[in-house]
């Protein structure tokens, strides 16, 4: 243990650097020192990286700790973990770089703090446009307040308690259920709940919703049925929790040096570069699999050293997160496909390229199928990942048709079921982010056989790249 009782954990990544420097300083001023901060970075760029570094060093009592998750999703749990893992304190508080901290905050927390107890604090929710910073106390009272299920704000518990559970639940991806999932496993392990709002703040600086971030389906398809298997367990990570990825784990962004600094931005490159980057030892073959329409090149002609395989559609549409018998379907026209070009005299791809429609959501059974047939060592693409390609006449009113379906879609019901669900489709396919996208988000989780991976590539359209074990 170190001098000091309480270790702050901040988490990252690429958010601009004056919302985290006004967090600081506002730690700056406790009444009381007693503390450190870890700041751990998860996956920032390079760059952004560097200059958070910089701020951070300037403040003493702060630790800066680098984990190179860049192309992986954005995991709270994990890197609250790495700051668990590195803390030396007595309690150990979670919570965000969008917090500025009243002058008494340490001081209430580490007053209240016994031992036994999990210390929350409730977020005063600055509007968007505040700027009187230097004034910030004044307002206290005209900000609202977070209710009591807003915990994850702010948690104070005793160091050992935590990291005897295990810390937060690395399973949970993005942010929110891993709060109300600590808090749950915290008070099941003996600790009681107090609130210090009534003597201190703290106060979440404004930002715009980021929910698009997330999957849709995300708490369907596998929060739900994770927490029926696990719910009763208190402790859930193996004992490599909290571990930093460093650079030497991330063997794609060796082989990709460009990927970062965003210097493969067109496809024509991009194919040479996924050729040369492979570490399969052999001749063997090259795969775009497609359907007819489409091709990641301005020509039709197929790329030296690659076989087009073009993949029957299933047919158009914007696809739900439920549509589970559309996935089924384009799931066997791929594995037809797949079957038709693979025989014992064939050597296995050391590259596949799967270019498709955005509505063609791709299942985890079919990305495993796909690992399973690529060489080992080889990778794995998945293009085409910008927005769905709307009709013209969508195009042309999209500012106001989302309005007006709104009002037309309670009505719809009087003219057929059919017209109701197509109205709400289309509502759906104008304002939800990608399918292809969000379905690759949730394949990849279960599945076996990749050594790394990326779900943000700089090529045009974006891509996803796997690259498969040895």
């Amino acid at each position: 243990m170190t001098d000091r009782r309480l270790t702050i954990i901040l988490s990252y990544r690429d958010r601009e650097i004056e919302r985290v420097r006004r967090s600081l300083e506002s730690l700056l001023v406790q009444t009381r020192n007693d503390f450190y901060v870890n700041f751990v970075d998860y996956g920032s760029q390079t760059g952004n990286a560097s200059t958070i570094r910089e701020l951070t060093d300037s403040f003493e009592f702060c630790r800066y700790f680098y984990s190179d998750t860049r192309g992986h999703p954005w995991n709270r749990a994990r890197a609250l973990n790495i700051g668990i893992r590195h803390a030396q304190s007595e309690f150990v508080l979670t919570t965000d770089v969008d917090m500025i901290f009243a002058p008494n905050f340490v001081e209430a927390v580490l007053e209240a703090q016994d031992g036994h107890t999990l210390i929350h604090c409730a977020p005063h929710w600055m509007p968007e446009g505040f700027s009187k910073w230097s004034a910030l106390i004044h307002y206290r009272d005209k900000f609202p307040v977070g209710d009591r299920s807003q915990r994850g704000g702010c948690q104070c518990a005793p160091y050992k308690t935590i990291v005897g559970i295990g810390g937060f639940d690395e399973s949970y991806e993005y942010w929110g259920t891993e709060d109300r999932d600590i808090f749950k496993r915290l008070l099941q392990s003996g600790l009681s709940e107090l609130w210090v709002d009534d003597i201190t703040s703290i106060y979440h600086q404004w930002h715009p919703r980021e929910q698009r971030h997330v999957p849709r389906g995300y708490a369907q398809r596998w929060v739900e049925p994770y927490l029926k298997r696990v719910g009763a367990e208190l402790t859930r990570n193996n004992s490599s929790w909290g571990l930093i990825v460093t650079q030497d784990d991330r063997e794609l962004f060796s082989l990709f040096p460009e990927a970062d600094i965003g210097r493969i931005v067109d496809w024509g490159t991009f194919l040479v570069r996924l050729t040369h980057a492979t570490r399969v030892a052999t001749t063997s073959t090259r795969w775009i699999m497609t359907n007819a329409k489409i091709s990641p090149v301005s020509t039709d002609t197929t790329p030296t050293g690659y076989q087009r395989i073009f993949v029957d559609s299933p047919g158009s549409g914007y696809l739900l997160h439920h549509d589970m018998e559309k996935e089924c379907e384009i799931e066997t026209h791929f594995l037809n496909a797949i079957a038709n070009l693979t025989n014992t005299d064939s050597l296995p791809p050391e590259v596949i390229v799967v270019y498709v429609p955005t509505f063609w959501r791709l299942s985890r059974n079919l990305l495993q199928s796909l690992l399973d047939v690529v060489a080992p060592g080889g990778l794995i693409a998945i293009a085409n990942l910008n927005q769905p390609r709307l009709p013209f006449s969508w195009r042309c009113c999209r500012a106001v048709l989302p309005n007006l379906l709104e009002w037309l879609c309670p009505r719809m019901w009087r003219i057929s079921p059919k017209a109701t669900r197509q109205c709400k489709n289309m509502l759906v396919a104008l304002r939800a982010p990608n399918d292809l996208h969000d379905s690759l988000l949730l394949a990849r989780v279960g599945v076996t056989g990749i050594n790394d991976f990326a779900l943000d590539f700089p090529v045009r359209g974006g891509a996803a790249i796997f690259l498969k074990d040895l």
